[in-house]
């Protein structure tokens, strides 16, 4: 199942613990402005106003006003590679194609391809003014998710060695590298270079669908170190 995505909006009233409906609150608040003007739009005094909350309520959840935005974004790639209930009996030497092609289906979700629609505007918004610092985020998840992953896969194969262990984290945090350069792909063939406004960025993104076979496409380059368990 997957989580965040599937609860983009404000929470309402009454649903989880105050703390988590503050916080999710004010992510949701942070994305709102990013996707409306950029990094440059996230500012203390607009946010504290679009999520009804205080300046020190913000500081109470986040180190700083960029981490709403790049928490936001962790949040739409971290269930990509979460929960993903490869079955116990899965034989060891097919381990790395069940894990890979378990992200597969749920990237074809509808909850999944609402992750993937979430994260590329969200991104593309950030980019213009951060795009050294949003790279960083984001490498630095998908390797968190790529050791997230083996995690559960080894926890349902106790009986993995560590040289087989040490070869499935090494594949699986290369598939969730691979699936952020599965992303970037279509951006750097058709984004022209010259610097775009968030809305004109937008229109230029393609549907989540369209993004997949990309995804496929790196997947595919990373399959050819597929190691042998």
């Amino acid at each position: 199942m997957i989580g965040p995505c599937t609860h983009s909006g404000r929470t309402q009233d009454g649903r989880g613990t105050r703390r988590t409906a503050t916080r999710r609150d004010i992510l949701a608040a942070a994305e709102e402005l990013v996707l409306e003007n950029g990094l440059a739009g996230l500012r203390t005094k607009d946010l504290v106003r679009r999520a009804g909350v205080s300046e020190r309520t913000v500081f109470n959840h986040f180190d700083s006003i960029e981490d709403t935005a790049l928490t936001r974004i962790e949040e739409y790639l971290t269930p990509l590679f979460s929960g993903l209930d490869v079955p116990a009996d899965t034989p060891v030497a097919e381990l790395p194609t069940a894990v890979r092609d378990r992200v597969l289906i749920r990237l074809a979700t509808p909850a999944g391809l609402e992750c993937l629609t979430g994260f590329v505007h969200l991104a593309a918004a950030l980019a213009p003014d951060s795009g050294e610092i949003l790279t960083r985020h984001v490498v630095l998840t998908l390797t968190s998710m790529g050791s997230l992953a083996s995690s559960e896969v080894e926890a349902e194969h106790p009986q993995l060695s560590l040289e087989q262990q040490m070869r499935l984290r090494l594949y699986l945090t290369n598939l969730a590298l691979g699936l952020g350069l599965g992303l970037a792909r279509p951006a750097l063939h058709h984004l022209p270079r010259e610097t775009l406004t968030p809305l004109e960025v937008k229109d230029r993104i393609p549907p989540a669908e369209e993004l997949v076979p990309h995804i496929e496409w790196a997947f595919q380059q990373v399959d050819a170190g597929l190691p042998q368990l």
